[in-house]
């Protein structure tokens, strides 16, 4: 059986896998078997719904108790101490997004992964990997001449600013521009501030130009997440709808990597979602 250990466990994703992996029973052969983050009411209720045994203070003591860990931990700043140890104890790591919340962070997680035993690492937003997401990059073979990508992120949001939520627009629109890859793959990144908006345009060195707007919300109502794909042949536009299951398709990689042995992408790909966003970020 693979032993599976998630620590940051406040954040819902963690109910996702539990519920995947323990309740439901998606994946025979894997299974949570321990919690990071203390004897706390939030991880007896996690560990009581998936009848998980081993409850441990810090994410470090999963090394030695489990297989693979998850990082689910809402703020990407925590990502490079939770990840760092577990790879380079040779453990699969599966980080939700972001991969960190800095370039820097993310260099050091790639490189504990790179390192001689190092475990293979995988990290995704889930509008990255949604059908429509799919659908939109697989439907013109003409290559597309712009990217736009709109929905909700707060910049003052307490888990890494906009990095929280504005890693979504970024990974959808790198996906549909074909993920490109390399420290000079972006150009250039202009920023423009609206009333209750954040529109960012970026040009990469070969690829369409990518318009990402982030619209604060202001009220309760949901907010989603839209993509338009501008080719030379038409105009494709649709929502990237996240169903209840929205974290399944990360969860199936990072499974079907571990049994491959083979990361699910190339870690130069891994960055430029985060070098993006520092971008981004630094003219806030």
């Amino acid at each position: 059986m693979l032993r599976i250990g998630i620590c940051g466990t406040e954040n819902s994703h963690a109910e996702h896998f539990i519920r995947h992996l323990n309740q439901e029973g998606r994946h025979a052969g894997a299974r949570v078997t321990a919690l990071a983050g203390g004897s706390v009411e939030r991880n007896r209720s996690l560990a009581h719904a998936g009848a998980i045994d081993t409850v441990l203070d810090d994410a470090d003591e999963l090394i030695g108790a489990v297989d693979a860990v998850i990082v689910c931990d809402r703020d990407g700043h925590l990502h490079p101490r939770r990840a760092v140890p577990a790879l380079r104890a040779g453990l699969p790591v599966l980080v939700d997004k972001p991969l960190a919340a800095t370039v820097a962070g993310a260099e050091e997680i790639i490189a504990a992964a790179c390192s001689d035993g190092g475990g293979l690492l995988a990290s995704y937003s889930a509008v990255r990997l949604c059908a429509a997401t799919a659908q939109l990059a697989q439907e013109a073979a003409d290559p597309p001449q712009t990217i736009h990508v709109a929905g909700p992120a707060d910049p003052e949001s307490p888990h890494a600013g906009l990095f929280f939520y504005g890693i979504h627009h970024v990974e959808a629109a790198l996906e549909l521009a074909g993920n490109p890859a390399g420290p000079d793959a972006i150009a250039d990144v202009q920023v423009f501030r609206g009333k209750h908006t954040l529109t960012a345009v970026a040009e990469l060195t070969a690829g369409p130009r990518l318009l990402i707007d982030f619209a604060i919300p202001t009220t309760d109502q949901p907010i989603g997440f839209h993509a338009t794909v501008v080719r030379s042949t038409g105009i494709d536009a649709r929502p990237l709808t996240l169903d209840a299951d929205y974290n399944a398709p990360a969860l199936s990689r990072f499974l079907t990597a571990i049994a491959d042995d083979h990361p699910p992408m190339p870690y130069d790909q891994l960055l430029t979602p985060v070098r993006l966003m520092e971008a981004i970020t630094a003219q806030l």
